[in-house]
């Protein structure tokens, strides 16, 4: 990714990140770019389908991430990705 430029990233919060990232590698060849995964096992991963970026993260309801099975609803949330976020808000 371009660090200079602005992107719109979908992330999605699921109860289980390990079978969701399976799940988009098996179904649809997903790449894995990246993972990071907390003490507690939680992963938070940048994944591509086609060049195409998203991210998948364990709910989080510390932090109001909450997965679908918790919100009976949809959970997805499109993060804003600007080369310096301070400037945007002056």
């Amino acid at each position: 990714m371009d660090p200079t430029a602005t992107t719109v990233i979908p992330n999605l919060s699921v109860r289980d990140g390990k079978d969701a990232i399976a799940f988009y590698q098996a179904a649809f060849g997903a790449v894995e770019d990246f993972r990071f995964e907390g003490d507690d096992g939680s992963i938070f991963a940048a994944l591509r389908i086609n060049g195409a970026r998203f991210f998948i993260a364990d709910e989080s309801p510390n932090h109001g991430n909450l997965s679908p099975d918790s919100l009976g609803g949809t959970s997805v949330r499109v993060d804003l990705l600007v080369p310096s976020p301070d400037a945007m808000f002056v």
